[in-house]
């Protein structure tokens, strides 16, 4: 969560997507109410108002658990963690990223698909392969086709229609997608979740983003293909792309790399 000025910006999202994946991977009872979560909210409002400009970490756990995977019924357990925001220049948002096409794909588990889950050595990996002169990668599922970046949701731009992948089999559904989503209908633009689009489609858009609770929306200036191939986008197409602009207006991220 992106901390600003001792705020947690989105704050009510992220809480609404901490009860939805609770509930998928079954840490809170279907037709259940959930707990009051009104401690836990107050946890992380004093954590931001100690840190001020920052990242907070939010883990929650079942808790206690017997052998052999179950679990044990009882309260759950959260940790909360906090960290300086990362030295990342602000021409990622001004000028764009530059991004690739790894040679790796995720797993498929719709049971999974959606959470963000603590099953994260994938990721771990793929920022491994990440070469130091890009920031983020296009990762496909096991049929090659585009699910996400390493850290971060993808949308896309072309001709006039925005595309993101549904994540019906793996991905993470993150808070800022879903704050994407929304603007994007709001501002009366075409959005489609995706199902089978190529990793190497990219190429083809005609504006290329990606996107978390942190970075907020960081355009992609030069994408190159696994075979080598480069795409680039100019800094003067970045800033008169008019969808993108307006995206960036109506959705309030703060921290645009000023402050690191």
């Amino acid at each position: 969560m992106l901390v600003w000025d001792a705020q947690i910006q989105a704050l009510a999202e992220h809480l609404s997507i901490i009860e939805r994946d609770l509930r998928q991977i079954g840490l809170l009872k279907i037709g259940v109410p959930r707990p009051a979560f009104s401690q836990l909210e107050s946890a992380l409002l004093n954590e931001a108002k100690k840190q001020g400009h920052g990242v907070l970490k939010l883990v929650i756990t079942a808790g206690d658990s017997a052998r052999g995977y179950a679990r044990v019924e009882g309260p759950l357990r959260w940790i909360i963690s906090c960290s300086n925001l990362p030295h990342w220049p602000a021409s990622h948002w001004q000028q764009g990223i530059a991004a690739c096409e790894l040679d790796f794909h995720w797993a498929a588990q719709p049971a999974l698909a959606g959470v963000k889950h603590l099953n994260r050595l994938e990721q771990v990996l793929a920022r491994q392969m990440l070469p130091d002169d890009f920031q983020e990668a296009s990762i496909g599922d096991v049929q090659g086709h585009l699910v996400s970046g390493i850290m971060s949701n993808v949308f896309w731009s072309d001709a006039g229609v925005w595309h993101t992948p549904a994540l019906s089999s793996s991905g993470v559904a993150g808070c800022m997608r879903g704050r994407v989503i929304a603007a994007l209908a709001a501002l009366s633009m075409d959005v489609r979740e995706v199902s089978n689009a190529p990793t190497a489609g990219l190429a083809q858009a005609d504006l290329v983003l990606f996107c978390n609770a942190v970075i907020g929306l960081w355009p992609v200036r030069r994408w190159q293909a696994l075979d080598g191939s480069l795409c680039n986008w100019s800094s003067q197409q970045i800033a008169t792309h008019q969808a993108f602009q307006a995206l960036c207006r109506s959705i309030h991220h703060p921290w645009q790399g000023q402050h690191v």
